[in-house]
């Protein structure tokens, strides 16, 4: 087991990031029917940070950019998983706070050796058109 523990750095401030977490329950009605849970959790600390490739797919009928971020956190983050008739979907990440930009958990690793409980998730957008960026980069006015 590794000596050092990054929980410290991980949750500082100046080097983290809030996101929030929505994690949905699904269950099967006796009609066949999905029904999903949402539980929402705003406020998440951890560190995200670009991740692969994010190159642009020109289509003859499209242009699409995939994104997807790695996030660092002690949050609990959860892939798909079930249990009897429930099932969970994997987890969105909602990053940065105050955006629809929305991840979803494609891959996850327990890093609870380098610090109590800290897993480290690839997340991939949900959508191929992200949101603009707040500040036009030309300083055109709107």
């Amino acid at each position: 087991m590794p000596v050092i523990d990054v929980a410290d750095l991980l949750t500082d401030p100046d080097l983290g990031d809030t996101f929030t977490v929505i994690r949905r329950l699904q269950a099967v009605g006796a009609n066949g029917v999905v029904t999903n849970q949402v539980a929402t959790y705003p406020g998440v600390v951890g560190v995200v940070g670009p991740t692969g490739d994010s190159s642009l797919q020109r289509l003859t009928d499209a242009q699409l950019m995939g994104k997807s971020v790695q996030v660092v956190t002690a949050f609990r983050l959860r892939g798909p998983a079930a249990e009897g008739a429930l099932s969970w979907a994997p987890d969105l990440i909602v990053w940065p706070e105050g955006t629809t930009d929305t991840y979803v958990v494609a891959d996850l690793q327990d890093y609870s050796r380098y610090g109590r409980g800290f897993v480290v998730a690839t997340c991939a957008t949900t959508t191929y058109v992200p949101e603009p960026p707040s500040e036009d980069p030309l300083g055109a006015p709107d």
